[in-house]
């Protein structure tokens, strides 16, 4: 894999990475916080550091040859990942730090056998069962609780959920309505420029009507007139024939 792609796949890798422990933290301090859980998520933290010393000596590989444009983008890019990773880790530690974790680990504890000794073995033997035995209990009783109250985190998150997706249906019906309101409120005007467009059209139509009209009158008003013109000239035809045959006589 060359120097490009592994950078680039580190830097969604601790990206994606970011995220999960950014969810994850959230249970720091809760039910749900025990020390097997916090063993996984120190694992997290650990390969996100790993990650983040991984893109930096790649980068710093990268800078040693020659860089071109596209790879100083590249190189300036893989900084936010880290900056996101950086700054979430710091917040971490400062809550791992003040949150002490639920033991849910099946410890032995031993202070019962140090009563044992030479003279009271019997009498030691009892108390160390009795004692083992009530720690036991205990640890049961503890792990219950830790199981209970993970069960309890579990069911509210899933409320969580389906709260917000209740609020998300809400605003989406609360937009529909808007919309619904918005198009009602438009349909008047909608309407009046529809009858506009009507209107318009007749008022066209009667022009056009009017316009053939005044054509099929302007056409009969020039046979009348080119009528009149012949009417004329044959008068005065004759009327200079008449006076051409006086004079003959």
């Amino acid at each position: 894999m060359s120097d490009r792609d592994q950078i680039s796949s580190d830097m969604k890798t601790l990206g994606q990475l970011t995220r999960k422990i950014d969810k994850a933290s959230f249970k720091i301090g809760k039910s749900s916080d025990t020390t097997s859980w916090r063993r996984t998520f120190n694992a997290d933290l650990q390969r996100g550091e790993d990650l983040v010393r991984s893109l930096q000596s790649t980068a710093s590989r990268m800078r040693s040859d020659s860089v071109d444009a596209q790879t100083d983008k590249l190189l300036q890019q893989s900084q936010e990942p880290i900056r996101n990773f950086e700054t979430l880790k710091q917040r971490i530690d400062r809550e791992l730090d003040q949150n002490e974790p639920i033991n849910d680990d099946p410890v032995q504890d031993n202070t019962a056998y140090g009563a044992y000794n030479a003279g009271g073995g019997g009498q030691a033997d009892f108390n160390y069962a009795g004692g083992q035995q009530a720690q036991q209990q205990d640890q049961i009783e503890q792990i219950g609780l830790v199981g209970m109250a993970a069960d309890i985190d579990h069911l509210e998150e899933q409320n969580k959920a389906v709260v917000k997706i209740a609020d998300d249906v809400k605003e989406l019906n609360e937009a529909f309505t808007d919309l619904n309101t918005l198009v009602n409120e438009q349909q008047e005007d909608i309407d009046h420029v529809e009858q506009n467009v009507v209107q318009a059209k007749e008022s066209v139509q009667s022009g056009t009507k009017h316009l053939e009209t005044a054509e099929k009158h302007q056409i009969s008003a020039r046979k009348k007139q080119c009528c009149i013109l012949i009417g004329c000239i044959i008068i005065l035809a004759v009327i200079f024939g008449l006076m051409g045959g006086l004079k003959v006589f």
